[in-house]
């Protein structure tokens, strides 16, 4: 582990890299607006008005939270009306001995948004308006997907402003320039599909904001990118290593050292390896040094 994850692990286990949420006043709900356009309205203001975490040791920021005020990520079902109803209700007490209602984990397509990129997400989303244009209900909830999706672009824009804001009073050279690389990628994904490695785990780090909870078979959709820029010289294992190790942080600076399940590594669930569709083995070099990567920090291990 270089000095740079070092300093980035213990602001981590201090708690310093959580991205505390800023609050954001809404505007009260208006009876003329449907349910679904008012809490979009909300969460597209909601997530701009928010500010990254990011330092002179950062290669990847982008990361916000929820406060519950507004729909928020799928996983937590934040700001969502009658959760903490039903979770009072029903959670973890059986219906006559037949429905428990529970926590399910999910996963995001992260594969989808490397290779398409948001813009070629709002396109699928667009034709889908189109096949279903006579349904009201459909085309309502579309849009506002569409509206998200060019939000969470639009917040990618502004933690570029940051993050070069940042980099312009940084006097350490390598600082600064991984800042200005940091800044410069911002502006590419997730908008457009990762071209490299590094974009493609910047990818990752921005769109865990969504679905906070497993990022899936990660070596899987992360082995083009990292064979590719491997075979060109474009990076090398230790760099790699790197960008993983600062992933793997973030997923542990999600929860909030003051909360029970700090410990609990992220609650990230993820897995690689595996057999493949055509029956091979799975386990590469990336795999591995995923491994590698989890082993060298003294972290809270992800499951």
């Amino acid at each position: 582990m270089n000095e740079r994850i070092k300093q980035l692990t213990n602001l981590t286990l201090e708690g310093k890299m959580y991205v505390e949420p800023v609050k954001t006043k809404l505007e009260k709900e208006n009876s003329f607006i449907s349910r679904i356009d008012y809490e979009v309205t909300s969460l597209c203001k909601y997530i701009l008005n928010q500010e990254p975490v990011v330092n002179q040791y950062s290669a990847f920021t982008g990361r916000f939270n929820f406060d519950g005020s507004v729909v928020g990520d799928a996983f937590k079902r934040g700001g969502h009306k009658y959760n903490q109803m039903a979770l009072g209700k029903y959670y973890l007490k059986p219906i006559n001995n037949v429905s428990t209602m529970e926590w399910q984990h999910a996963t995001a397509d992260y594969k989808k948004v490397l290779e398409k990129g948001i813009l070629g997400i709002i396109e699928e989303i667009e034709q889908s308006i189109e096949k279903y244009k006579n349904d009201i209900e459909r085309i309502e909830f579309l849009n506002g997907l569409k509206r998200v999706a060019y939000t969470l672009i639009k917040w990618s824009e502004k933690c570029s402003e940051r993050v070069n804001q940042l980099a312009q009073g940084i006097e350490n050279e390598e600082s600064r320039q991984r800042l200005k690389k940091l800044s410069s990628a911002l502006l590419n994904v997730p908008k457009n599909k990762a071209s490299n490695f590094y974009e493609a785990v910047l990818s990752i780090y921005i769109c865990f904001s969504a679905d906070p909870d497993s990022i899936g078979t990660l070596d899987r959709y992360l082995s083009p990118y990292y064979f590719n820029d491997i075979e060109k010289g474009v990076i090398t294992k230790e760099e790699a290593k790197e960008y993983l190790q600062e992933l793997f942080l973030m997923l542990q600076a999600s929860t909030h050292i003051n909360s029970v399940h700090f410990t609990r590594g992220g609650e990230s669930h993820f897995c690689i390896g595996g057999y493949l569709p055509n029956g091979n083995d799975g386990f590469n070099e990336l795999s591995e040094l995923i491994v590698q990567a989890m082993l060298e920090l003294p972290t809270y291990n992800h499951s």
